[in-house]
């Protein structure tokens, strides 16, 4: 588990840094992880374990940004959306997955912007410098968008495409998230926060 969290360390791997934690999504390295840790799971399912459990999900606090706990195994938070064979199905996907996300999801040569009504007024779609609609003309967000952004304060993730397709259309997965400034640090925190002020509004 060491050599996995020093590997997101490396990727840029962030918890609470500079106000607000930054996860990189490296799959092969998660698909390592989630592997060892259905392993372990199974080995210690039938002994009374539960503390030693507590204490490594404790111990490794970044595991509750990438995994949900069934019971005796782990699933990612955030998986590909491997069935979605349309772009407006992936990005249905992706906003279901990251509540309140500015989503900045690469086609080609460009990156799209999809900002959430929720935190329009703050990064109104419109400021992002932009051509083509909502694309961005780069291999990767410019620094002035990545900038605007990391001052808003709002919680931002990166689709990229993972190089295969799907058919006709490419397969796209979460690469790198910001957690928002004053949120949850994780995934987990950063969505049950959206659902808790989406039920206050209700």
């Amino acid at each position: 588990m060491e050599r996995a969290e020093a590997s997101l360390l490396r990727a840029g791997l962030a918890v609470g840094g500079e106000g607000r934690s930054v996860y990189p999504w490296p799959w092969t390295t998660l698909f390592q992880v989630r592997q060892w840790l259905n392993s372990y799971l199974g080995c210690l399912r039938n002994a009374s374990t539960h503390r030693l459990v507590a204490r490594l999900r404790e111990r490794h606090s970044w595991l509750a940004e990438y995994f949900e706990w069934c019971d005796w195994k782990v699933e990612f938070r955030c998986p590909v959306p491997r069935f979605a064979l349309r772009f407006k199905d992936q990005v249905s996907c992706f906003r279901e997955q990251l509540p309140g996300h500015v989503l900045l999801i690469q086609k080609g040569a460009f990156w799209q912007a999809v900002v959430p009504d929720s935190v329009a007024t703050q990064v109104p779609a419109a400021t992002l410098p932009v051509v083509d609609g909502q694309r961005i003309r780069r291999s990767s967000p410019s620094s002035a968008v990545e900038q605007r952004l990391w001052q808003s304060g709002v919680p931002v993730a990166w689709i990229g495409e993972t190089g295969r397709r799907l058919t006709d259309i490419a397969e796209r997965s979460l690469v790198c998230r910001w957690a928002g400034a004053g949120r949850g640090d994780s995934l987990v925190e950063s969505v049950d926060q959206v659902v808790v002020a989406r039920e206050a509004t209700c």
